[in-house]
C-alpha cells in the first residue's frame, strides 16, 4: 500500500466533510444455498445454520473457527446484535482483501457486536494482512472501571509485518476500558505491535469513535523505546499510516495518536471533547493525566492537515489541581522528528494549543518541528513547554524549542492569549531566563484579541519572534506590526462558542465559517512577511496557504495570502 501525500483539492474535501459524498454500495444477502468463501451471520436466529445466505450462523463460534483467504467475506444482518469477541483467522491478498462487513436494508441499522466482560475486545483481528472491516457496530462495556487494557477494535501485529488492514465506517462507542496516564492499548480502534511484528499499510478512516475510555484512536508502531531520531531506524517501525476523516467524541485519553510511525498522516479528523480524563470521576488517582486531541510521538516526517481540534480538556474541575497537556496539538516532543502540523482549526481548547519541547530527546538531536497555515479560535494561549520541562530549572541540553518554526498563523482570541505556562506567569518568567526557548522561530502570523487582559497573562515568543501583527494587546518581538488587520469578519468566531446544545462547529461547519478570519485585500498583514529559510525536511516549504493560493513572497502575515496594499 503506497499512501499519496500530496493535498488534495481543498473544495472538494470541504464538501466531503459537510457531507456531500458519494453512495456507498451495500451487500445484500444473495438468494440459494452456500457460496464458497461467503459467510453470513444473523444472531437473531434461534437456530445456527451452515453459513450460507438462506442458513446463516447465529453466534460468533462459528466465524472465529474459519480459516479465511483472499476475496472471503463475513457479513454481519443489519439490525442484529451479537455478543462475545469477534476473532476471525486467515489473511488476504494484495488486490483480493477479506471483508467484514454487513448485509441487508442500508436503511437499517449497522450489525452490533458487544464484547463481554470475559474479554477485552469487541473484535480482535491478530496478525491477518489485507483485510477491511466495515460498516459494524462495537461495544465494550463494563459495570464497574476496568483493571486491564480494552478495546472496541484491537488490531495486533506480533510476528512479521502486517500489511493492508482497513478500518471504515464503524461505530465504536461504549469501551470501557483503563483510566490512567497514557493507557495507549485502551480504547475504540488500537493497532499494536509487539515483539516482531510491524504493521506495514495501515487505513482508519470514515469512523465514529465516541463516549469511552482511554484513547479514541491509536496505531502504534512498537512497543518498547525508539533510539534517538537521528539514529537508524528501528525494524518494527509502522509505515503508510492513513487516519483520516473520522469523528472522535468525548473520550478520556488521547483522540487520536499515532507511535513509533514513520511518514504517519492524520487528515480530516474532527476531535471533540479529548482529555476527559482530567476531570471529575474519570480522573487517575495516583498519576497525573497527560492526553492531547491529536498528535504523534516517536515519529519521523509526522503530517497532520486539514484536522479541526476543540474543547480539549486541561483542568476540568478543582479536583483536578494536578492536570497537564490538554492542548489541541503537541509536537516536538519525545523523540519526534520533521513533524508538521498544517491547515488545521482549533478552536475552544483549554491548556495550550501547542506543546513545545523535547524532555525525552537526547542531548544535540535535532527534534524538529513546523507549525504553520493554522487557525486558532479562542484558545486560551499559543504554546507551551511539555510537562518534563515545566520545572524551575529546565536543561536547555534536552528541553529546547531548538528547530521549532511557528509562523503564518491566525489567532483570534476573547482574551489575550498567552504562552508558556497558562496558569503560572511566575514559572513562565523562569522557564524564559533558562532559555530553552532560544532557538524558536515565531514569525508572521496575527494575533487579535477582542477582550481583556487575564489576570495570569505571559507571553514570550522567544528570541527569534518578527514580522507578527497584534491588534487589541501590546506587540512582542520586532518587527511587530500594531494594527487592525481587517480581518473580513471576526465576529463570526462567536460562532465557536460553546451552546446550550454541546460543543460548536464541526469539522464541516469550520472549514466553511475559517474564510471570516482572512485579511482583505490591502491589510497591513498583506505581504508584510518575512521569507522564511529553506525547509530541510522531506516536505519542504509551503507552497500554499490555508486556502490553497499559492504563497506569495514576501508572503502576508496570517494564515492565508491578500493582495498587496
Amino acid at each position: 500500500m503506497r499512501i499519496h501525500r500530496a493535498r488534495r483539492s481543498w473544495l472538494l474535501c470541504a464538501a466531503l466533510a459537510l457531507g456531500m459524498t458519494t453512495a456507498v454500495p451495500v451487500a445484500a444477502a444473495p438468494a440459494g444455498t452456500t457460496t464458497a468463501g461467503q459467510y453470513y451471520v444473523d444472531c437473531s436466529r434461534a437456530v445456527n445454520g451452515n453459513g450460507s445466505s438462506t442458513q446463516p450462523f447465529n453466534t460468533l463460534a462459528p466465524v472465529n473457527s474459519l480459516s479465511l483467504g483472499p476475496s472471503d467475506t463475513v457479513r454481519f444482518k443489519r439490525g442484529t446484535t451479537c455478543t462475545g469477541t469477534l476473532a476471525p483467522q486467515g489473511d488476504g491478498a494484495a488486490g483480493s482483501r477479506i471483508v467484514i462487513g454487513a448485509y441487508g436494508p442500508s436503511g437499517d441499522p449497522r450489525p452490533v457486536i458487544v464484547g463481554t466482560a470475559t474479554g477485552t475486545s469487541a473484535v480482535t483481528l491478530s496478525d491477518m494482512s489485507h483485510v477491511v472491516i466495515q460498516d459494524l457496530a462495537l461495544r465494550n462495556p463494563l459495570p464497574e472501571p476496568a483493571t486491564v487494557n480494552r478495546q472496541g477494535l484491537f488490531v495486533t501485529a506480533t510476528t512479521g509485518v502486517v500489511e493492508d488492514v482497513v478500518a471504515e465506517r464503524l461505530s465504536v462507542s461504549n469501551v470501557v476500558g483503563l483510566i490512567r496516564d497514557q493507557a495507549n492499548f485502551s480504547g475504540g480502534i488500537v493497532f499494536q505491535a509487539t515483539g516482531t511484528g510491524k504493521f506495514d499499510g495501515v487505513t482508519v478512516r470514515n469512523n465514529v469513535v465516541s463516549d469511552l475510555s482511554n484513547n479514541g484512536i491509536t496505531v502504534t508502531g512498537r512497543t518498547v523505546p525508539r533510539p534517538a531520531a537521528d539514529q537508524p531506524w528501528p525494524g518494527a517501525t509502522a509505515k503508510n499510516v492513513l487516519v483520516t476523516h473520522n469523528l472522535v467524541r468525548k473520550v478520556t485519553g488521547n483522540g487520536i495518536i499515532i507511535l513509533n510511525a514513520d511518514s504517519p498522516v492524520s487528515s480530516w479528523n474532527e476531535v471533540d471533547r479529548a482529555a476527559g480524563a482530567n476531570r471529575g470521576p474519570f480522573r487517575d488517582p495516583v498519576n497525573r493525566i497527560c492526553n492531547v486531541g491529536l498528535w504523534f510521538w516517536e515519529s519521523n516526517n509526522a503530517l497532520a492537515e486539514h484536522n479541526v481540534v476543540h474543547d480539549t480538556v486541561f483542568k476540568g474541575d478543582p479536583e483536578a489541581p494536578d492536570g497537564c497537556d490538554g492542548e489541541a496539538f503537541d509536537m516536538g516532543d519525545s523523540s519526534t522528528d520533521n513533524t508538521i502540523y498544517q491547515y488545521n482549526i482549533s478552536y475552544n481548547n483549554i491548556n495550550t494549543i501547542l506543546a513545545v519541547g523535547s524532555s525525552d530527546s537526547v542531548e544535540g538531536v535535532p527534534h524538529r518541528a513546523t507549525f504553520r497555515y493554522n487557525l486558532s479560535i479562542n484558545d486560551k494561549s499559543i504554546m507551551g513547554v511539555v510537562p518534563g520541562c515545566a520545572t524551575q530549572r529546565p536543561d536547555p541540553a534536552r528541553c529546547n524549542g531548538d528547530h521549532v518554526r511557528i509562523h503564518n498563523n491566525t489567532y483570534i482570541s476573547d482574551s489575550w492569549p498567552t504562552t508558556l505556562l497558562q496558569d503560572d506567569p511566575e514559572l513562565s518568567e523562569r522557564i524564559r531566563q533558562s532559555g530553552i526557548f532560544g532557538g524558536l522561530q515565531f514569525k508572521n502570523n496575527v494575533l487579535y484579541a477582542t477582550g481583556e487582559r487575564p489576570d495570569d497573562f505571559y507571553f514570550y515568543c522567544g528570541e527569534e519572534c518578527s514580522h507578527n501583527v497584534f491588534h487589541g494587546m501590546p506587540g512582542h518581538g520586532t518587527d511587530a506590526v500594531l494594527s487592525d488587520p481587517k480581518l473580513v469578519n471576526p465576529a463570526a468566531a462567536a460562532l465557536f462558542k460553546k451552546t446550550a446544545a454541546g460543543a460548536g462547529p464541526n469539522l464541516g461547519q469550520a472549514f466553511a465559517l475559517a474564510g471570516n478570519f482572512a485579511i482583505k485585500p490591502g491589510s497591513p498583514a498583506a505581504c508584510a512577511g518575512v521569507p522564511l529559510a529553506p525547509l530541510s525536511v522531506p516536505m519542504g516549504n509551503a507552497t500554499a496557504e490555508f486556502f490553497g493560493r499559492a504563497v506569495q513572497n514576501p508572503p502576508s502575515v496570517g494564515f492565508a495570502e491578500a493582495e498587496c496594499g
